[in-house]
């Protein structure tokens, strides 16, 4: 018996070039040169020429080579210099394209973007770079960088606290205890019995009125044998039961560091009988009283399976809070609650000076002492990006916020560019998204994640199929292979 695999039948082309996959797989660090190489193969049946091949990273051209003359079947790798900086992104993604007059088939003339980490030193970045264009140059200015507090990542399972506590006065558990972790209860009802079909499981204080509680389900009585109860992890999670009516209860975090930080939770609801939990997410710069909160993102329906979320806090942000506000429902848990809290490791650090890049191309040769610098050489009727780092004692900081000088008279921060949506393998791909939450559901309507505004968002999915992601008010259709 004969076995045929990965069988396919095509058009062959009397002229066609294809790019293909990209043969570099580093991590890449700052101040060292990579090469990256890059075949083209003639799957035309005629010899090809006079082609270019262009490399982009982050859809800025890095580089367009002169192509040389291919013969029907024959592959040639391109080679492009790389040279990586510190006022560069953590995370770059680069592709490459052919452009070929004569190519008759354009959909194989572009590579997959492959994104590479940038490993920068853990060294505070400055967030305050500012700019104004004049007629023939760019003038910019930035704060120091806070030396006096870091961040660390730390990550609550909520499996040290007291089984049951709510964090309030009041409480059957002896020892009541949810850390730093501040609970506020707004609507002040006392919860619906907790019932699975037609058993009601009771636990210590489901009777009292109160937000959030720790929650174990091998602990209840009697004992809830549905792993739609238990934690991400473990047994244990927080849980927020359904009331009469809209709840509106409150989980406030331990102070952040005010630095730009990012927050993960895992959430989920335990069923969609009865709706879907609904939760908004917010931070203060301080205050622990929900009405002095900002929202982060619109009210969001949150699956009955595990759901990851991960957003960028804003530099300043000193508290975030998950609001759960159901009206309806059974039960919304919440677990892996990862934030970061100060740290002191900082605050040695020597500066030694300033430097400034470009569209990822530093502009001085000696290190600059003042915050400030005049961009005298610049092309002012194009976009530039900007970005300043600190070179310490112990080297140099990974680079500050991007600054975006328009080509036309006005000055933004990555805003206004038109939003585009695309894949990259089991990766959506989200360009320009800088003015609202970036939305992303299945093909049975249920969000899948949501991500903070950013100039470029890759989102990976666990499985193929058709997504719909909305920001804006706008919506895509995409189809993840």
């Amino acid at each position: 018996m004969n076995i045929v695999d990965h069988f396919a039948v095509d058009n062959v082309l009397s002229k066609d070039l294809y790019a293909g996959r990209f043969n570099f797989d580093y991590d890449l660090t700052p101040d060292k040169s990579y090469k990256l190489m890059v075949p083209v193969t003639n799957i035309g049946l005629e010899p090809a020429s006079g082609y270019t091949l262009s490399v982009v990273r982050d859809g800025s051209l890095v580089t367009t080579l002169p192509g040389v003359a291919l013969n029907a079947g024959e592959t040639r790798e391109f080679t492009c210099d790389l040279d990586i900086n510190n006022g560069m992104s953590k995370m770059l993604g680069y592709k490459a394209y052919i452009d070929w007059k004569d190519d008759m088939r354009h959909d194989n003339d572009t590579t997959a973007e492959q994104r590479y980490v940038v490993n920068i030193p853990d060294l505070p970045r400055i967030m305050s770079l500012k700019g104004v264009k004049g007629e023939s140059n760019v003038s910019l200015d930035w704060g120091a960088a806070d030396l006096s507090i870091a961040d660390k990542d730390t990550v609550e399972t909520f499996e040290n606290f007291p089984t049951f506590s709510i964090g309030q006065t009041g409480s059957e558990v002896e020892g009541d205890n949810l850390g730093k972790f501040i609970t506020v209860d707004r609507d002040g009802k006392t919860p619906l019995p907790l019932k699975i079909g037609s058993k009601t499981y009771t636990f210590p204080n489901c009777t009292k009125p109160f937000a959030f509680a720790t929650f174990n389900s091998t602990l209840t009585d009697p004992k809830i044998s549905s792993s739609s109860y238990k934690g991400q992890n473990s047994a244990t999670c927080l849980i927020s039961l359904a009331v009469d009516g809209q709840k509106d209860d409150w989980l406030i975090s331990p102070e952040l560091t005010g630095l730009n930080s990012e927050i993960k939770i895992s959430c989920r609801s335990t069923s969609a009988s009865k709706g879907l939990e609904v939760i908004q997410l917010y931070y203060s710069t301080g205050s622990t009283n929900p009405d002095d909160f900002i929202a982060l993102t619109d009210s969001v329906e949150v699956p009955n399976a595990w759901f990851n979320v991960t957003l960028d806090i804003p530099y300043g942000a000193k508290r975030f809070a998950i609001r759960a506000m159901t009206n309806g429902g059974t039960a919304l848990l919440v677990d892996n609650f990862k934030y970061v809290v100060p740290d002191s490791r900082y605050q040695n650090l020597k500066l030694s000076g300033y430097n400034i890049y470009r569209n990822g191309i530093k502009l001085n040769s000696a290190l600059l002492n003042a915050r400030t610098y005049t961009d005298a050489s610049a092309d002012t009727k194009i976009d530039n990006y900007y970005t300043v780092t600190s070179v310490f004692d112990r080297g140099e900081s990974g680079a500050s916020n991007v600054l975006k000088i328009d080509g036309t008279n006005s000055l933004s921060t990555l805003t206004g560019d038109a939003l585009r949506v695309g894949t990259d393998g089991r990766n959506i791909v989200v360009d320009n998204a800088t003015d609202g939450i970036v939305y992303v559901y299945n093909a049975q309507g249920f969000l899948v994640t949501l991500r903070q505004p950013a100039h470029r968002l890759v989102i990976p999915v666990e499985a193929p199929g058709i997504y719909l992601v909305r920001s804006t008010g706008k919506s895509v259709k995409l189809m993840v292979k």
